[in-house]
């Protein structure tokens, strides 16, 4: 680091009272300097004009009253307190360095050579999302939270269930969500002939097309999003009032877009499995997630996918054909086909549970 120089200067002089309350320049009067205006550390490591070590960190003022120069200061400051006393206990007053002036020069000349650099670059923005259509010569700041270099990992979950008293549906936004994370959205309602998603979640992007599954009386809708500081809870409309359950999986670490999207598999009638379809990731280290939907009238638990992590099951039970899903993930190390994942329901007894229709979906999420 720099060292400064100091006194020398036309204020760098010793004053005290006269008997008679006048000021006069103090003689030979010994001087301390310190790190603060009181207490503080006494600084020891001073050289002289000539280079030669102060003893002790004190000087001596001359036969005019003047500091004489320091020709090297401690190291990076560029000001201390001057205390005209061996031990710093007489006031203290503040001295600067009197050769920061060709510092500042320096400053200037580097800022001047960056400007120079800087008049290719066009706007500068920061954000946790990578601007959508940058320019030549822009610079984006990424400000989402997480280590880039870090595995993808789940965070945090969240469900609602409508039991039908209304059209609209809002799922709320999980504890702990940060800028950056990867959130997905997964809808299931038990509709009617002619009903459909009148309203998706703004500002969500589909998984899948949002549609019947089964006989057409169950509707299912996939979705993903980066959270920015500010989203607020995702609604969903449908054209009437309907059962409605909704489930929020979120991923910290996970780029801004999936590595892979699955096909929704879809199932109807008298079985109790669902399956998701087999994807192919194109990168290692992956965290695939799988989504699975499914509407019954005596579900009660649910046998997760074989090597997967359950991290959220909303059953909305107590109501018939309520229906739940089921959220679960698994790593994918190496590049290449996850194979497909089922999960099998069950009633209250263990038997098999008398299912309606189903859905599942597998996403894989890389690595920021």
């Amino acid at each position: 680091m720099a060292r400064y120089r100091f006194g020398g200067g036309i204020a760098d002089y010793v004053v005290g009272r006269g008997d008679g309350g006048e000021l006069r320049l103090e003689a030979n009067a010994p001087v301390t300097f310190w790190s603060a205006a009181a207490a503080g550390q006494q600084y020891l490591d001073l050289l002289d004009a000539t280079g030669t070590a102060i003893p002790g960190g004190i000087v001596t003022a001359d036969d005019n009253g003047a500091i004489p120069i320091i020709s090297q200061g401690p190291e990076g400051v560029r000001a201390m307190w001057a205390s005209a006393s061996s031990d710093g206990s007489g006031p203290r007053r503040l001295i600067l360095a009197s050769d920061v002036d060709g510092q500042l020069d320096g400053l200037d000349m580097r800022l001047a050579a960056l400007e120079e650099k800087l008049l290719g670059v066009g706007r500068l923005s920061a954000g946790a999302l990578e601007p959508v259509t940058p320019q030549d010569g822009d610079v984006w700041f990424d400000t989402s939270a997480g280590d880039s270099t870090g595995p993808v990992a789940f965070r945090a979950s969240s469900s609602i269930f409508n039991p039908g008293s209304t059209a609209g549906t809002t799922c709320p936004l999980p504890g702990g969500v940060q800028p950056g994370d990867m959130m997905l959205l997964a809808m299931s309602a038990d509709v009617g002939g002619g009903d459909y998603l009148k309203t998706p979640p703004p500002g969500w992007t589909p998984l899948a097309t949002p549609g019947g599954i089964g006989q057409g009386d169950t509707l299912a809708g996939y979705w993903y999003r980066v959270y920015e500081a500010g989203d607020e809870s995702p609604p969903v409309t449908l054209s009437n009032p309907r059962l409605c359950t909704m489930v929020i999986a979120v991923y910290g670490g996970a780029a801004t877009s999936p590595d892979a999207i699955g096909t929704a598999g879809t199932r109807a009638g008298r079985t109790n499995i669902t399956t998701a379809p087999s994807i192919t990731t194109t990168v290692d280290d992956c965290v695939v997630v799988g989504l699975f939907l499914e509407k019954g009238t005596t579900t009660a638990t649910v046998t997760d996918p074989p090597g997967t992590v359950r991290r959220h099951f909303e059953l909305s039970q107590g109501t018939a054909k309520a229906p739940s899903i089921l959220v679960v993930d698994f790593p994918q190390a190496a590049a290449g086909s996850t194979g497909d994942k089922s999960a099998a329901y069950f009633d209250g007894s263990g038997a098999v549970s008398d299912p309606d229709n189903g859905s599942g979906l597998l996403v894989a999420l890389k690595r920021r």
